[in-house]
């Protein structure tokens, strides 16, 4: 569960829109990567052209999965090289303030 909170208050807030990414869902012959998330939850996503994330957004969960690629970690998510931005996903949310994903590596669920 991720919860926006203010700092001072620690009162749960919900700004009128924000963007969050996820970095690094690549796969290979060995293990995938996969994110989870109520289609509810956000407003939209984000992919690169040439993504090698796979999407599936045919039930209510919809799951993102790195599929065939191992890219280098990233370092600084600013400057993404070409292959780290096609292995990464930005969701848009409006006025949230708590919203719930799962994280799947090769079959264990973070």
């Amino acid at each position: 569960l991720f919860e926006l909170r203010d700092s001072s208050t620690n009162a749960l807030v919900a700004p009128d829109e924000f963007k969050i990414s996820f970095f690094d869902l690549d796969g290979g012959a060995v293990s995938t990567q996969e994110l989870s998330i109520s289609g509810e939850q956000y407003n939209d996503y984000e992919l690169t052209d040439g993504s090698y994330v796979k999407v599936d957004t045919s039930t209510t969960i919809h799951t993102f999965i790195g599929e065939g690629k191992v890219i280098d970690n990233p370092t600084t998510p600013g400057d993404l090289t070409a292959q780290q931005r096609a292995v990464t996903v930005q969701f848009t949310m409006f006025k949230r303030s708590s919203f719930s994903i799962s994280l799947s590596v090769g079959g264990w669920t973070v």
